[in-house]
């Protein structure tokens, strides 16, 4: 998990979310309002869980039409739940995809 996920481009500019050692998630060229955020990985059952103390419950509303992604949301507890079938996740409706290893 560890690393950069990059947005690409293309209806916005390129965007990253990077996954530090120190289980912090920090959003770069987009949504840096929302840093920093909390990151946690369950190996057994493949699930990435993004908290994002600064999102607003409604704000979680959003990810409800990327469900057939694998994701989840928890609004009471701000977090975001991807399970990783690939080496990719939805935030805010743009898919970022892990760089290197």
């Amino acid at each position: 998990m560890l690393g950069v996920w990059r947005y690409p481009g293309g209806e916005e500019n390129p965007m990253e979310i990077q996954f530090l050692g120190t289980h912090k998630a920090i959003f770069k060229g987009g949504y840096e309002f929302y840093n920093p955020a909390k990151w946690y990985f369950n190996a057994a059952t493949a699930e990435l869980g993004l908290i994002v103390p600064k999102m607003k419950q409604n704000g979680f509303k959003l990810f409800n039409q990327w469900t057939y992604t694998g994701l989840k949301t928890n609004p009471k507890e701000k977090t975001i739940i991807y399970t990783l079938h690939e080496r990719r996740i939805c935030f805010m409706g743009y898919f970022y995809e892990k760089q290197g290893r």
